[in-house]
């Protein structure tokens, strides 16, 4: 057979599941389509039309007939058809299916006794999952459709994966540079009551609301990519969460001159040093670096981890402690 083996295909690829998932979900129509794709990326130095499937549902390449059977109520009709057809230089008989009668011996066993003179074998969606690994990611995208729901997925997967990677390197500045938080607050358990964002803007912010909403709005993929991220680090490293968390709280203290981090924020420009400070000094006027940076930011202000959470938090600011007055006047 004319499969290519290449280096740094699909094997360094992180969502093949998710690909196998997709394609087991594909229509009967669509799977033929992604076959008959396959089969020209298989074999590559036969003519396009040697390799594609026709309307009877199979093709000959070389001495083998390739037969796809998308569901089970196209076995029959599918038999049938192949019995027609001559197998003078026929040696093999592979059979492309998605259900999972592809596992059961007695669809092999059922080949074998309607072709006895051909050796039989079945490609289910592990034998296919094998061979997507021999390819690019382009290349999948080519046998999936480029215009599939999964070619989009493909591309936001690896857009997300590079955010990964920077988030990381952001977490691992934040850690190199982290300075214990100025004052942190005392929660009292049952009186940490957090808010939604849309509780969050109109107490910690007055005549600049239009603002954060924007900055929001703008970031909002990337806060979604950093919460991934973070909740994933979260599940496996408590020095992370501790270290991250107050990190952010010491920023949010020393840049609003805040005392404590469920301050509400006030001016907005705080949001915009934050996260400038997540950045490395020759990536802070890096305009996507600076939204992830951003979403980063809006997503521990979503999270309560600062600012005001609650309007008992608001009066703190308004009627502030005996302690509280040089630091944030």
């Amino acid at each position: 057979m004319g499969l290519n083996k290449k280096n740094g295909g699909m094997a360094s690829l992180k969502h093949l599941d998710n690909v196998t998932s997709f394609i087991a979900d594909l229509p009967n129509d669509d799977f033929v389509s992604f076959c008959d794709k396959f089969l020209t990326k298989i074999f590559p130095a036969d003519s396009l039309k040697s390799a594609t499937i026709g309307d009877n549902g199979y093709t000959i390449i070389n001495d083998s007939i390739y037969s796809v059977i998308p569901s089970e109520s196209f076995i029959k009709p599918t038999i049938a058809t192949l019995a027609s057809v001559p197998k003078k230089s026929i040696s093999k008989l592979i059979v492309i299916v998605k259900s999972s009668f592809a596992d059961q011996t007695k669809f092999k066993s059922f080949l074998k006794t309607k072709f006895k003179n051909l050796n039989t074998e079945i490609w289910g969606l592990k034998s296919i999952s094998l061979k997507l690994l021999n390819f690019e990611e382009d290349e999948i995208q080519f046998m999936l459709g480029q215009d599939s729901t999964y070619s989009t997925y493909f591309r936001i997967a690896k857009n997300q994966e590079v955010a990964f990677e920077y988030y990381q390197e952001i977490a691992d500045y934040l850690m190199l540079n982290f300075k214990p938080p100025l004052k942190p607050a005392e929660i009292q358990p049952g009186k940490n009551e957090f808010s939604k964002i849309l509780d969050k803007v109109p107490l910690n912010f007055s005549s600049v609301q239009d603002r954060v909403w924007e900055i929001y709005c703008n970031s909002y993929q990337f806060k979604n990519l950093s919460e991934k991220f973070i909740q994933e680090r979260y599940k496996t490293d408590d020095n992370f969460k501790i270290g991250l968390t107050e990190e952010i709280h010491s920023s949010f203290c020393s840049i609003a001159h805040a005392p404590r981090y469920n301050y509400p924020v006030n001016d907005v420009q705080v949001i915009e040093e934050m996260a400038k400070r997540c950045l490395k000094p020759e990536f802070k006027e890096h305009p996507t670096l600076s939204n992830l940076a951003k979403g980063l930011i809006m997503y521990f202000f979503e999270l309560c981890e600062f600012g005001a959470r609650n309007r008992e938090d608001q009066q703190l600011y308004l009627s502030p402690g005996l302690f509280d007055k040089d630091t944030i006047g």
